[in-house]
């Protein structure tokens, strides 16, 4: 089986912030996951436009790294002609989540260091994330499982989906037929059985 896709969407401008995304990516790839960033490709023989797509539809991940800069772009606020990189997967990732019904299957915010709450755009405070710094191994745990998978017509079918809460720091992980134990003893959530489904509630602070 191919190693994960992990994806990293920045806003950039800042050396510091883009050697820490660059510091990220060589982890994750060092832990066997096929981390992307646009710092390994920074002249693509494609449009700009073309590759972020292209990435986009590839990615079984994508990690969305929360500043200022980039809730102001996210956000559509600013200097139009600043930060149109995230102002176009802001518009791709609104567009997938329209399109599931607000559920999200591959989004991950992540704070980095000195990271704020109130960095994460207003549209996906509702979603666990991670401050890679500090959580790291909880952070990899997810991203060594496989994306969920809807089967048109085939309620029956394995499935996993992820419901993210609302409340502060809550995930809730729904899964038909196939175990989540593994899951939850690497991130450290409770699992609940009823019948042959398996529900597993993690709290992370």
């Amino acid at each position: 089986m191919p190693s994960p896709r992990v994806l990293i969407s920045y806003a950039q401008g800042d050396a510091a912030h883009s050697q820490w995304i660059a510091d990220l990516a060589a982890r994750l790839r060092a832990d066997g996951l096929d981390a992307i960033i646009d710092q390994y490709d920074p002249r693509p023989a494609k449009p700009w436009v073309d590759w972020v797509n292209d990435e986009f539809r590839r990615a079984d991940w994508i990690l969305l790294a929360c500043t200022p800069a980039y809730r102001l772009f996210y956000e559509g606020k600013g200097d139009p002609d600043v930060g149109r990189g995230v102002r176009w997967e802001a518009n791709l990732i609104q567009n997938e989540l329209s399109a599931n019904k607000l559920v999200n299957r591959r989004f991950v915010p992540i704070l980095p260091t000195g990271g704020r709450e109130d960095d994460v755009p207003q549209a996906l405070r509702g979603f666990v994330r991670f401050k890679p710094d500090e959580q790291y191994a909880k952070l990899l745990a997810i991203l060594r499982q496989p994306p969920v998978m809807d089967e048109p017509n085939a309620s029956d079918s394995p499935l996993v989906r992820v419901i993210h809460c609302t409340s502060k720091g809550s995930q809730i992980f729904f899964q038909n037929g196939i175990s989540i134990e593994g899951i939850a003893a690497a991130v450290g959530t409770m699992v609940f059985k009823f019948g042959g489904n398996s529900l597993a509630v993690a709290h992370w602070s």
